[in-house]
């Protein structure tokens, strides 16, 4: 097994009162499906709803999804005409009825124990989101590769973007390695037509929460995919998300946050020389530029907030993006 550790087995069914809601988006991931939907179904806390959100696909997914509702009456199929990503994780939250929301994308599998170690941290520290660690499994060779090592512990919001803007960014950003309250969503939506939706979301909803456990058992296997388009949609993702740390910026202030502040200007600046020095960076030049518009506007709005070292930043990389690189070992 991934994990290290040893878990006793619920004695009493007090835990497994809660329904917990998985949903997962569903768009033309036939070769990893069956991987996927199995790895729920085994799934150790069996109060579970799986809502499998068909975003109109053309290969063999939505009839593997129909295959498994008509097997199991906890597995939930929703078809719909395509409309991305982020409308089809509204679609799964809007079907799903459990008081706890998963999310597990149609290309990875989860361990059977997850949802059930996922509850039992939420519910024993009284936590409005319980976190797992994850791997990586590059598809190319089939390796496995943990990436990060996390205290178990209970995390604050501050706690929380602390980790985000250090070593712990993608264990903090994506949805799918955590569980969360449901009532955590309320009002917000993934925002349709955009990529890196966790980026957007992540942010509202940490602001909802008090309380977060952090788990450094591994959970989830991600798959990494190997294409071309590969690159282009990766620096496109990170320009996304630059954009949604722009909008982050006013909640930093709101909170009195200066420190994660500073740390999110600094994230973006970085993240925009990346995107630059990535080999795919001319087929996103324009997306470029207006993000570094954006930049320019919210560093004006709150340079009064910001530490002599983030200014000195700012400063280097408007002059040149390559300087910056030289300079900071971007």
């Amino acid at each position: 097994h991934m994990y290290q550790y040893s878990t006793c087995r619920m004695e009493n069914s007090y835990y497994m009162k809660d329904l917990v809601s998985i949903i997962v988006p569903v768009y033309n991931v036939q070769k990893y499906l069956d991987k996927c939907i199995e790895s729920m179904l085994k799934q150790t806390y069996t109060n579970i709803e799986i809502v499998l959100v068909d975003d109109g696909s053309t290969d063999g997914s939505a009839s593997i999804c129909d295959k498994y509702a008509a097997d199991d009456e906890r597995v939930v199929v929703v078809h719909k005409k395509n409309g991305g990503q982020s409308d089809a994780r509204n679609v799964g939250l809007e079907k799903s009825t459990g008081e706890y929301i998963c999310w597990v994308d149609g290309d990875d599998c989860i361990e059977e124990n997850m949802i059930e170690l996922l509850h039992k941290n939420l519910v024993d520290n009284n936590a409005d989101i319980s976190i797992c660690n994850y791997h990586s499994r590059y598809e190319s060779d089939n390796r496995k590769c943990k990436d990060i090592t996390v205290k178990d512990g209970i995390w604050t919001r501050a706690d929380f973007w602390n980790n985000y803007y250090n070593e712990n960014q993608y264990y903090c950003v994506v949805l799918w390695n955590k569980m969360f309250k449901k009532s955590l969503f309320m009002d917000i939506y993934f925002p349709v037509g955009r990529i890196s939706e966790d980026a957007w979301v992540m942010g509202k909803v940490v602001s909802n929460a008090e309380t977060i456990y952090a788990s450094d058992a591994d959970c989830y296997e991600y798959t990494i995919r190997r294409g071309s388009s590969m690159q282009t949609s990766m620096v496109v993702s990170w320009l996304s998300a630059v954009e949604a740390c722009i909008e982050r910026t006013s909640y930093f202030e709101e909170e009195k946050d200066y420190i994660n502040l500073n740390k999110n200007m600094a994230y973006i600046i970085r993240t925009m020389v990346n995107s630059k020095k990535n080999a795919a960076f001319t087929e996103v030049s324009d997306l470029y530029k207006k993000d570094k518009c954006n930049v320019k506007n919210v560093y004006k709005k709150y340079r009064k907030l910001l530490s002599s070292k983030t200014k000195f930043q700012y400063m280097i990389f408007m002059v040149s993006e390559k300087l910056y690189g030289r300079l900071m070992k971007a």
